[in-house]
């Protein structure tokens, strides 16, 4: 049985793991539609 510690600690680890999931995606995201359009931001090579 879990108890209130390791609950908090699951949700700390499933927090942080979607939140970088989600900055990940936005900035592929973000990434793909400045090569659609042409613009690369500073920094970012074609591959």
């Amino acid at each position: 049985m879990l108890y209130h510690f390791e609950l908090q600690m699951a949700g700390v680890i499933l927090l942080s793991a979607m939140l970088a999931g989600g900055i990940a995606m936005w900035y592929r995201r973000r990434r793909e539609a400045a090569l659609s359009e042409g613009d690369v931001p500073d920094g970012v090579e074609d591959p």
